[in-house]
């Protein structure tokens, strides 16, 4: 469930920032500081974690093995 979050978010994010000029500000959360930067700089850091989010859950359910999985499809 909580991949699914992460990935609606990060889809949402790239889907609004993907028509505008590469050079607008834009305003991302890392961490709990507020840290301004422009869309170019912006999407493929959203990008790297929407990658890195779904590898980490993957790697999670690998080595969490069956149990997990079998609580999942439930």
């Amino acid at each position: 469930m909580q991949k699914k979050i992460f990935y609606l978010q990060n889809s949402t994010v790239l889907a609004a920032l993907k028509d505008l000029d590469p050079e607008r500000k834009s305003y991302r959360l890392v961490g709990q500081v507020l840290v301004e930067r422009t869309v170019r700089e912006t999407i493929p850091a959203v990008e790297e974690n929407s990658t890195n989010v779904t590898t980490f859950h993957v790697l999670t359910i690998h080595s969490l093995g069956t149990p997990l999985r079998n609580l999942q499809n439930s």
